[in-house]
């Protein structure tokens, strides 16, 4: 069911369009962190065979919710420059989020060599 075009001219008059607007996409680049933050997640468990069944399928459901979501919301999006705003939007977003929780972006896992000499470097001033 289509809104009558009156109603969508009082709707665009009184600002809820707008705001709408605003809304959808605050909650566009918070579903998109939530995806990266995942994702990464993911990558990182994997990389140690340490995924377990309930976090991989609760982490599924997620996925494919934010999945739909994404495919609902691009669907109404028919402006290319609109678009490559947000995708602007999402990495600044995607930086600053990762400053305020102190997630850095280039993180690395420890090599297992490394993580041996911390040991012998442990043992030596423990003795």
């Amino acid at each position: 069911m289509k809104p009558k075009k009156a109603a969508i001219e009082t709707a665009k008059k009184r600002g809820i369009i707008d705001r709408t607007c605003q809304l959808l996409s605050a909650a566009y680049l918070l579903n998109s962190e939530v995806g990266f933050i995942l994702g990464e997640v993911d990558d990182v468990l994997d990389e140690s065979n340490l995924k377990i069944g309930d976090l991989k399928q609760a982490q599924n459901k997620v996925t494919f919710a934010l999945d739909c979501y994404y495919k609902t919301f691009c669907s109404m999006i028919t402006n290319q420059d609109t678009v490559n705003e947000w995708a602007k939007d999402l990495e600044k977003f995607d930086a600053s989020f990762r400053k305020f929780a102190n997630i850095p972006s280039d993180w690395k896992p420890l090599a297992v060599d490394e993580i041996e000499e911390e040991g012998q470097e442990q043992d030596t001033i423990n003795q």
